[in-house]
């Protein structure tokens, strides 16, 4: 009988989506078939709030789940600022690209999963979908006329970066490969919604293979309930969220069950602030648009 695979889980923390974070880890230590190893990428002073999701799943789980707070330093920090990002994105969503230049320890695999996901069985039997072999393991997703413009003509299949499985048997061309990756990040800044998403569309092209779509099933394959029996991890993609009080999302009600299961309370479990964001952005965008016209007048 062959040993398991040695598996560590990796997220990116940012606190407006703490609630995201919780319901997340909580739900892939719940089904998770032994203990899980979860590092968690952030900034310094993200700390606190941060602190908040450990205790609570610290207190729910016990050893089941084994977090690690991972800092990014300030001169990574100063490479992912450096870039004008669009829509909701934000500079953390390069950080995965630097996880393996932060954590030494050796794995055979390392799934990034992004903190808009719930999920809904053993994250150990994605080892079973692991084959052939390739340096990163994703689930394939259309691609939209924003990255059909920021990849290469002869790019024909595209990935979802939501759930990243990358074997890291092979350490160094894995870390060769992100950091190609960062090179396309620099490339494509000007043009590219998805940055970090096209990136590695391009930087692991033909050093991919895709996993069932159960593995990352997007808000664009739902079409109501019920969904897919088989459907291992649930991806609220988009720019609004399960967890915006009263935000009307598809996917509400598993995250609404995965609240009640850790028994938390009204206040404990929604973001109330996420509309006048929102509107504050927009007016920000129109102030700017208004600005812009005036000068060319």
């Amino acid at each position: 009988m062959q040993p398991s695979p040695v598996v560590r889980i990796f997220v990116v923390f940012e606190p407006s989506y703490a609630f995201g974070c919780l319901t997340l880890l909580s739900s892939l230590a719940r089904h998770a078939s032994r203990p899980v190893a979860v590092d968690i990428l952030m900034r310094r002073q993200y700390q606190p709030a941060a602190n908040k999701v450990i205790s609570r799943l610290k207190s729910e789980y016990g050893e089941r789940i084994i977090l690690r707070r991972i800092i990014v330093p300030p001169v990574i920090l100063e490479q992912c600022e450096a870039f004008e990002f669009k829509a909701h994105f934000i500079p953390e969503i390069l950080f995965r690209l630097y996880y393996f230049e932060l954590v030494a320890e050796p794995c055979d695999y390392a799934i990034h999963l992004d903190l808009d996901m719930i999920v809904l069985g053993d994250i150990f039997s994605i080892a079973q979908d692991l084959s052939p072999p390739a340096l990163l393991h994703a689930v394939e997703d259309v691609m939209t006329a924003s990255s059909r413009s920021a990849l290469p003509p002869h790019m024909t299949r595209y990935l979802n970066s939501g759930l990243l499985a990358f074997d890291a048997t092979d350490r160094k061309a894995l870390v060769t490969t992100l950091r190609t990756a960062r090179e396309k990040v620099a490339e494509i800044a000007g043009t590219a919604l998805f940055l970090d998403q096209d990136a590695i569309n391009i930087a692991f092209h033909d050093r991919t293979h895709y996993l069932p779509g159960k593995w990352n099933f997007t808000l664009g394959r739902f079409e109501g309930h019920p969904i897919p029996a088989d459907t291992m991890v649930l991806h609220a993609t988009g720019s609004r969220k399960p967890w915006f009080f009263r935000g009307g999302h598809p996917y509400s009600a598993w995250y609404e069950k995965e609240a009640d299961l850790l028994r938390l309370s009204f206040s404990e479990r929604y973001d109330f602030k996420w509309m006048p964001r929102r509107l504050v952005k927009k007016a920000k965008g129109l102030l700017a648009g208004y600005a812009a016209s005036l000068q060319t007048q």
